[in-house]
């Protein structure tokens, strides 16, 4: 399981995002995580030096910001590495009638939760 996130604009770690959420997560409650031993299976990234990791998932989820061209943005470059079959899917809004859709790799098989 893989976890990107942006990279920062500050620090040396360019992974540090993704890294904090993980953290985070451990101390959320609820916990996300059914124990702590599975956060060890996260493997945090960014989307600038680790989208090629998005090759070997059969599940992609994207969370961005609600602006449609950092989605239409995201889809474009999940599109390029995404292998077939796989699932892309979206935690926010649908926005196929405003142009993320077939242009970016969307097909029945990228459903909005």
């Amino acid at each position: 399981m893989v976890l990107l996130d942006i990279v920062p604009k500050d620090g040396n770690n360019r992974n540090a995002i993704a890294e904090g959420a993980v953290k985070k997560m451990l101390k959320t409650e609820p916990a996300p995580f059914m124990s702590k031993r599975v956060a060890k299976l996260v493997t945090p990234g960014n989307i600038e030096d680790h989208m090629d990791w998005l090759a070997d998932c059969d599940w992609i989820v994207e969370a961005v910001i609600e602006r449609l061209d950092i989605k239409q943005d995201l889809y474009a470059k999940i599109a390029k590495v995404k292998k077939p079959g796989s699932v892309l899917s979206s935690k926010h809004v649908d926005y196929s009638t405003k142009g993320t859709d077939r242009r970016h790799g969307r097909r029945p098989s990228f459903p909005i939760s």
